[in-house]
């Protein structure tokens, strides 16, 4: 009634919301998880409060994003056991619960997420699942949280490979030129900056005032900012003229002039066609 996200950051593209799945992660001793969904524990009062796939869907549809994730149950990505199946199929049985609670299925996009550890198997059982459920998109999750290289990028294929061509994958977490970019972050002795933000693209600033070092007497909030921005558009502005694979070659060059790429990233991009 609102508006939603949409009318409150007056923004008239595409919005993606998270369901709040990876908190089980990041809030991990703060929480424990049972069929019904996620119980965490505030660290001031001691109140419990209850995430379930009913829930999250709930806020996500209030909040009315373009692309909505279901709840999944999310284990660190170096977790090995019985704990990784039992996650992988409980997310299957969650998802079910979310495609129920959707009330704005014709506005919103729920999209599923593949799941199932370092495990090629499971990764394998989890996308097929999902794909049963004819949803308008999928992601790919559980991964870049400490896995080595070898290990990411084969868990991304081997989902990716499992999921219809005819519908778009969102791979989740990823972000450095050779990785995105990663976080766009400076680390400074006060914590760290999110460059990223707009509004350091007009901050002249040092990125650590009183700095000698060179980066930081040379190099102002605003450049830095402007190279994660100006990265994003080159590479959108590749795939809409369909030259992205000359654009990552290109850009990969800069990164090794030499062409001696690391083993996991010429197979990586081998295994999408793009030959280093």
């Amino acid at each position: 009634m609102a508006g939603g996200l949409h009318k409150f950051m007056n923004w008239n593209s595409c919005i993606l919301t998270d369901s709040g799945g990876f908190q089980m992660v990041s809030l991990a001793k703060l929480m424990n998880i049972s069929e019904e969904g996620v119980h965490f524990i505030s660290p001031h009062t001691k109140e419990e409060m209850l995430l379930s796939p009913e829930r999250s869907i709930e806020i996500q549809n209030s909040l009315g994003a373009d692309i909505i994730m279901q709840l999944d149950d999310v284990v660190p990505s170096l977790t090995v056991g019985p704990r990784v199946e039992e996650a992988m199929y409980r997310s299957v049985r969650w998802l079910d619960r979310c495609i129920a609670a959707n009330r704005r299925p014709n506005e919103q996009n729920l999209f599923p997420i593949v799941q199932g550890g370092l495990d090629p198997t499971l990764r394998i059982k989890s996308a097929q699942e999902i794909c049963q459920r004819n949803c308008p998109g999928y992601a790919v999750g559980g991964l870049s949280g400490g896995e080595d290289k070898n290990q990411f990028w084969r868990m991304v294929s081997i989902s990716g490979d499992n999921l219809p061509d005819c519908k778009p994958r969102y791979l989740m977490g990823v972000g450095f030129a050779v990785d995105l970019l990663r976080f766009g972050r400076a680390l400074i002795p006060g914590g760290s900056l999110n460059l990223k933000k707009a509004k350091y693209s007009t901050d002249f600033k040092s990125i650590q005032e009183g700095c000698d070092c060179y980066t930081c007497k040379t190099f102002t909030r605003s450049y830095l900012c402007s190279v994660a921005i100006m990265l994003m558009k080159e590479i959108r502005q590749s795939i809409i003229e369909q030259r992205f694979d000359t654009f990552v070659k290109d850009t990969l060059k800069l990164h090794y002039p030499k062409e001696d790429y690391p083993t996991w990233l010429a197979n990586s991009m081998q295994s999408v066609g793009i030959k280093l």
